[in-house]
């Protein structure tokens, strides 16, 4: 027990000097590093000697965009799911995965919106060290559906009437399409690493709504014809511009 009792104290001893060592050593080496951040302030220049990590270049976000035009119609979307790589001169937008809704005066022409788009940028300048403006192409696929309206498909080779190549079900009125347009980007780097972005959004539909992929003519229901074949009503169905201002948050 004595032995046992001599070995406790002399561990206990030499547990407490390390320990002192160890505290004094930080204590030494905080000072140093306070002395260092003096010789920093007072000869800036020689920041850029020191070791900095590298900055983050994948992020992964969320967008809205509350104020937007499709055509003449008010549009607004949610963009739940963005990937972007920035490094260099390079800001891709690599994904961005998006859904929105147009609100107008006309029922019929109300819709909601599908989109994947990717948009590959350059830097152009960075203001205030942490606003960078970037601008470039934007290229995607969107879907178009909408839910007002319904309609048959009809086979080129029909009878008249529609025969039997006709679908007997209707079916909502939805087409798909490709997009092109542009993009302004300006992104602020914030304190802790993340990223607020401002874009304003350019791009020009080309959904087809009278034919399928496949050339089946849509014809509507009996209910729709008249306002599907009024070409001023038509007209805000069509394919068309869009316009619009988007936030996105990065991290």
């Amino acid at each position: 027990m004595k032995l046992i009792l001599i070995i406790s104290l002399f561990s206990s001893l030499v547990f407490s000097k390390t320990f002192q060592a160890s505290n004094k050593y930080q204590f030494n080496q905080n000072k140093d590093e306070q002395k260092d951040a003096k010789v920093i302030k007072e000869y800036p220049e020689l920041k850029k000697f020191l070791f900095t990590p590298p900055e983050n270049s994948f992020f992964i976000g969320l967008g809205l965009s509350p104020l937007g035009l499709m055509g003449s119609k008010y549009f607004m979307a949610l963009s739940p799911l963005q990937i972007h790589w920035k490094t260099g001169i390079l800001d891709w937008e690599i994904l961005s995965v998006s859904l929105g809704r147009t609100f107008t005066s006309t029922e019929f022409a109300k819709s909601w919106n599908f989109s994947f788009r990717t948009a590959p940028k350059l830097k152009l300048f960075t203001l205030f060290d942490n606003v960078d403006l970037s601008i470039g192409g934007l290229f995607g696929i969107e879907g178009v559906q909408y839910p007002d309206v319904e309609v048959f498909f009809r086979s080129p080779n029909a009878l008249p009437g529609g025969g039997a190549y006709q679908t007997k079900r209707p079916v909502k009125l939805s087409s798909t399409g490709t997009i092109f347009g542009g993009i302004l980007s300006q992104s602020v780097r914030l304190k802790n690493g993340n990223i607020f972005q401002i874009n304003e959004v350019f791009y020009k539909q080309s959904f087809d709504l009278k034919k399928n992929d496949k050339k089946w003519d849509r014809v509507p229901t009996t209910a729709d014809l008249a306002a599907f074949n009024d070409p001023v009503i038509f007209a805000e169905l069509e394919a068309d511009t869009v316009m619009m201002i988007e936030f996105s948050y990065l991290y």
